[in-house]
């Protein structure tokens, strides 16, 4: 850090929803880490408001002190409009003095590191050309203006002139690198009964939201349709089909940009340079290649990407030398180090052929085939492993974020942070902005600085100089729509930053409903001292007493998203409903329910859209059961029905009405998902001392046995998937759709 003695790096980016932000970041914290270097990630989405008035309370690019940074790296947002831009290019300009490397932009007048976009392109729409007879190729351009998208565009158009295809503006449609743009650039063709053989996207986003509206629609991928993309995202290799796209080394050009950096600040560039890293087109299914890949044309090309010499030479010497442990051994570590650069493991099998070579025929044959049956397993186990760390992840983030759903009490907001950053050792520091602009820290690892106020760009009341700064700090705006309350500086610590966006959003709606009760309570001791006071005006100063509490015990029982009853509103009601039920002998039914494959929904469709699948499954519960039953959603994916006064055969309809109304809603929804939920349901006849707890229990139990049966394959069991009563023999299903 400028000052003291450690080298410390700002990166600049707009956000980490981006797969291409967080793997360019990755490759900077990796490096940086390597060379012992601090690195700052400031992120700020703000730059392209319009509103200056917004633009002042959000942005957090303010906190980069230019006197705290040795230099910078800037990831420049490609979405905003061209007044963005010179916004943007206005605050660089603080950091003039700072040497400073661009990623993925052209601009003669910058140092940059760039991708071969137009090599790139031109390869995949030369490939659809010549090797699969594509003549009429549709494209979704990039944004006008960014670099990348445009080189790209060139690309395509120079193909079509070098084989002799008439450029045709009608199968070009604008697009900005966002999914949505995808699917509208699909439907815009088919609308126009535009005739076209393939469908390029100037980003993988764009391709297989294209593709999925295709399919959607009938048409069949490849065979009427060859659609591909650019970049490699991971979701370009899970898709159905395996999406075909151009890899560009998005880790590599964030590790490069960091050296560069460093080599700067060492003297080491005067004026400013271009820094290109090669792409390599990756044939799949969707274009009608093999979703392994074809042959590389340039085999020592692809060899140096996936493996230096020196390691390449050692591999061939044990595979020579017979020794199979040693050969495993090295070859597996390569592998892992590839694959954790972006490399698939399906690339390696192109060097199977050079690695066996000088060997006898038939020794030959079956060393290679032993070797991809290796990489097999080798892929299998790496999938396994980023699996578990995924679920793990995902399993720590779901429950914290859980307790965070209605909770509006700032003291319980900072028990969780808590007790999952402190006692993990992981600093995690979050500071909230005062009307005078100044910053009070709000929780901190470091207990010393809770309840500290200072002035920013200090990042902390000490400093950024008192941090034991790691190469993966985080600083993160937080907000409340489009109210900025606050930011988070953080280390990631092995977790990827699309945990603490996603966290940070959680923490933004629990801090200002904190904000929100603490002013009603407020409110309400001002009331009462006003009632002490003023006898004369009691009726009217209860009256906005009553109403203010009605609010804070509304906040307090009902869920924001769905705006039926929290965890709290529904122990307090259906416990008070299952005492009566007692008194009186009458049933009860109580109805444990998730949904089904709502991560699948988050990953693939983003969170937005898993929030429209917990509100729709919401709206059927509330239609399906009546105005006396008490539903209520727990958090997460999950929900529960208190059934009163009700039978196993009025049971039976109202889940046959559920499911009607999921059906319609799945028919009419338009999305590219179906919403299901499972189900679990317990009575409370002949259980009456069982308690509502009780019967909480054996309903959810009844639900994840019918899951484990049907992910098993097998039939779930009658008494798994229905309310246990006497005498009964009507099967219900576990499994609403």
């Amino acid at each position: 850090m400028a000052g003291s003695g450690r080298t410390t790096i700002g990166l600049f980016l707009n956000n980490f929803y981006n797969e291409y932000a967080i793997r360019v970041w990755s490759g900077a914290a990796k490096a940086a880490d390597e060379l012992g270097i601090a690195l700052i990630s400031y992120m700020d989405n703000s730059i392209d408001d319009v509103d200056p008035a917004v633009r002042g309370r959000k942005s957090l690019f303010g906190l980069a002190d230019p006197r705290a940074l040795d230099g910078i790296i800037v990831l420049p947002p490609s979405i905003i409009d061209n007044a963005g831009k010179e916004r943007f290019a206005l605050f660089l300009e603080t950091f003039s003095s700072l040497p400073a490397v661009h990623v993925g932009v052209e601009d003669e007048a910058l140092t940059r590191v760039v991708a071969e976009n137009r090599i790139g392109m031109r390869e995949l729409i030369d490939h659809l050309i010549e090797r699969h007879g594509r003549t009429r190729i549709a494209f979704i351009r990039g944004p006008e203006g960014v670099s990348d998208a445009e080189e790209r565009f060139t690309a395509y158009r120079d193909s079509l002139q070098t084989h002799g295809i008439p450029f045709r503006s009608s199968l070009v449609i604008p697009g900005d690198f966002r999914r949505e743009a995808g699917t509208a650039a699909a439907i815009c063709l088919m609308e126009a009964k535009e005739n076209f053989d393939a469908l390029v996207g100037a980003n993988d986003y764009m391709a297989l939201y294209a593709m999925k509206e295709l399919q959607r629609c009938g048409i069949h991928v490849p065979d009427d349709v060859a659609v591909a993309g650019f970049d490699d995202f991971w979701g370009a290799r899970s898709s159905v089909p395996a999406l075909c796209s151009v890899r560009q080394p998005m880790e590599e050009l964030g590790a490069e940009a960091l050296r560069l950096v460093v080599a700067t600040m060492c003297g080491g560039f005067a004026t400013p340079k271009r820094y290109t890293f090669p792409t390599s087109l990756v044939p799949r299914r969707s274009c009608g290649c093999l979703s392994i890949g074809e042959a590389k044309k340039d085999i020592p090309r692809a060899r140096d990407i996936l493996i230096d010499p020196s390691s390449y030479e050692a591999l061939a010497t044990a595979l020579r030398g017979q020794s199979e442990a040693k050969f495993r051994a090295l070859l597996e570590d390569s592998v892992v180090a590839a694959h954790d650069r972006g490399m698939p493991v399906s690339a390696w099998q192109d060097l199977v052929p050079g690695l066996t070579r000088d060997l006898p025929a038939p020794t030959k044959w079956d060393t290679e085939r032993s070797i991809i049956r290796f990489l097999s397993v080798l892929q299998d186990e790496i999938a396994s492993r980023a699996l578990f760390v995924s679920k793990e992840e995902e399993s720590v983030f779901d429950e914290l974020s859980g307790r965070l759903i209605g909770s509006f009490d700032a003291k319980t907001v900072r028990e969780y942070l808590n007790s999952e950053f402190s006692e993990r050792g992981s600093f995690f520091c979050l500071s909230l902005f005062a009307n005078d602009g100044a910053a009070e820290v709000f929780f901190c690892t470091d207990k010393s600085l809770e309840g500290a106020s200072f002035a920013p760009p200090l990042l902390v009341p000490s400093g950024p100089a008192s941090l034991e700064l790691c190469s993966d700090f985080l600083v993160l705006p937080l907000g409340y729509r489009d109210e900025i309350l606050g930011f988070i500086v953080c280390a990631a610590r092995g977790r990827q930053p699309l945990f603490f966006e996603t966290l940070r959003e959680r923490l933004g709606g629990a801090l200002q409903g904190a904000r929100l009760v603490a002013s009603i309570r407020e409110h309400n001791a001002i009331l009462e001292r006003m009632v002490e006071k003023r006898t004369s005006e009691l009726a009217r100063t209860l009256e906005e007493l009553s109403a203010s509490n009605e609010k804070l015990e509304r906040l307090s029982s009902i869920d924001e998203l769905t705006d039926l009853y929290n965890r709290r509103g529904f122990f307090d009601l259906a416990g008070k409903q299952f005492e009566i039920a007692k008194r009186r002998g009458s049933d009860l039914f109580l109805l444990y329910a998730d949904i089904d494959s709502l991560k699948q929904i988050n990953d693939i469709h983003g969170h937005a859209e898993g929030d429209e699948a917990i509100k729709a499954v919401a709206t059927v519960l509330r239609k399906a059961f009546r105005q006396t039953d008490v539903v209520a959603r727990l958090g997460g994916d999950e929900f529960t029905v208190l059934v009163i006064d009700c039978t196993i055969k009025e049971y039976g309809l109202i889940l046959k009405r559920a499911r009607a109304l999921l059906d319609a809603y799945n028919a009419h929804s338009g999305k590219p998902y179906k919403v299901s939920f499972s189900v679990g349901a317990s009575p409370t006849t002949g259980k009456r001392d069982k308690g509502l707890d009780g019967l909480m229990a054996e309903a959810d139990a009844r639900l994840y046995e019918a899951k484990r049966a049907r992910r098993g394959g097998e039939p779930a069991n009658a008494r798994s998937e229905r309310p246990e009563l006497d005498g009964d023999s009507e099967s219900h299903e576990g499994k609403t759709e």
